[in-house]
């Protein structure tokens, strides 16, 4: 439940930037700010272009994380920043802490810095150095905290980051039961989208994924996404004359009390699959080139990643330029499959034929 401001409360500002993916890894510092200041009123300023995009809101929000939130249209710079100023310098800030990513450029990070200087705040944290590193990237702003004299306790990382709410559950109790014959069949999920157009692998692939599948297990596909990926998985479904199409279905929450229940996640780098991580399931990761190796991994334990070495490692385009996209194609069906069945054994001896 959101919490209601008390003037009598001090107030804390956490500046955090991204959308699914980037709000998941920020988790363990969020927990390690909350322990910091449990007496604090913390209020996010996060990142809402209108863009149909998840925000930070949609998987914080009754978390008890965070006590509110600010958004701002990055769109509308300067009448935002004009809105925003406002807004702080009213509420006579505590402190500022900053989460923005670690590949943020010098001049945005100065340029926040002043801006956070003119909101009035007492103390700064967070905002450096911000390294650009092989380390994660969740453990990278855990080091910034650290560095800032904020303690990281046992509990910053625990799995699962996320718990779905019993609602969300019902929600999807309730669908899987309309939608499956059989209840006891482990089920696999597959992720076959990106934004990215460099993150893309065939949807070719991820249908001979899935024949696999139906020929060796007694499972149920599990399709998941946003709306963006339905098509896809209509595809999908029709190909293997089976499975189930969660794309675009759910809302975060109820994505995340779905992959909750699977056993297994097959998927590109996206959003999904740190949702996945963040409730505990297993994800088998297929890794473009573009950024450095491990700073976006799934967190926690049990994951496979699978990335292949190229030339062009550490690009950072958003649409490769090579007709061959090597980072993506020369992962083979083969690999995933072989992935696949070193994490079989975890659910095969439930399976019930």
């Amino acid at each position: 439940m959101r919490r209601i401001s008390d003037p009598a409360r001090a107030t804390n500002v956490v500046y955090l930037i991204g959308t699914l993916g980037d709000t998941i890894i920020a988790i363990p510092a969020l927990r390690a700010i909350r322990e910091q200041w449990p007496d604090s009123s913390l209020l996010l300023l996060y990142n809402s272009d209108e863009d149909g995009r998840v925000t930070a809101r949609d998987v914080l929000d009754g978390t008890g994380l965070v006590d509110e939130f600010l958004p701002y249209n990055s769109k509308r710079y300067l009448t935002e920043s004009f809105r925003i100023l406002r807004f702080l310098r009213r509420r006579k800030i505590d402190e500022v802490i900053y989460l923005a990513p670690s590949l943020r450029p010098h001049r945005a990070v100065l340029r926040d810095l002043w801006f956070f200087r003119l909101s009035g705040a007492r103390r700064l944290a967070g905002f450096g150095p911000l390294e650009k590193t092989r380390r994660h990237e969740g453990e990278a702003r855990l080091h910034r905290l650290q560095l800032s004299g904020i303690p990281i306790g046992e509990q910053a990382r625990a799995i699962p980051l996320l718990q779905p709410t019993a609602q969300a559950l019902n929600t999807v109790s309730t669908w899987l039961g309309a939608c499956r014959a059989e209840s006891r069949r482990p089920m696999i999920a597959i992720g076959p989208g990106s934004q990215m157009a460099s993150k893309h692998w065939p949807i070719e692939r991820f249908a001979e994924l899935g024949r696999r599948l139906l020929a060796n297990f007694p499972v149920d596909l599990v399709i998941v996404g946003g709306t963006a990926e339905r098509q896809a998985g209509e595809v999908l479904k029709s190909g293997w004359g089976a499975g189930l199409n969660a794309a675009g279905q759910f809302s975060v929450p109820e994505t995340a009390a779905l992959l909750s229940q699977v056993d297994l996640l097959v998927t590109l780098d996206t959003g999904p699959m740190h949702l996945a991580a963040a409730v505990g399931t297993p994800c088998i990761a297929l890794f473009s080139g573009i950024e450095v190796p491990g700073k976006w991994d799934p967190i926690g334990s049990g994951h496979i990643v699978i990335r292949k070495d190229v030339e062009c490692a550490g690009c950072r385009l958003t649409v490769c330029p090579r007709a061959d996209h090597p980072c993506m194609m020369l992962i083979t069906v083969d690999d995933v499959w072989q992935a696949i069945q070193a994490k079989s054994a975890e659910w095969k001896g439930v399976c019930t034929v």
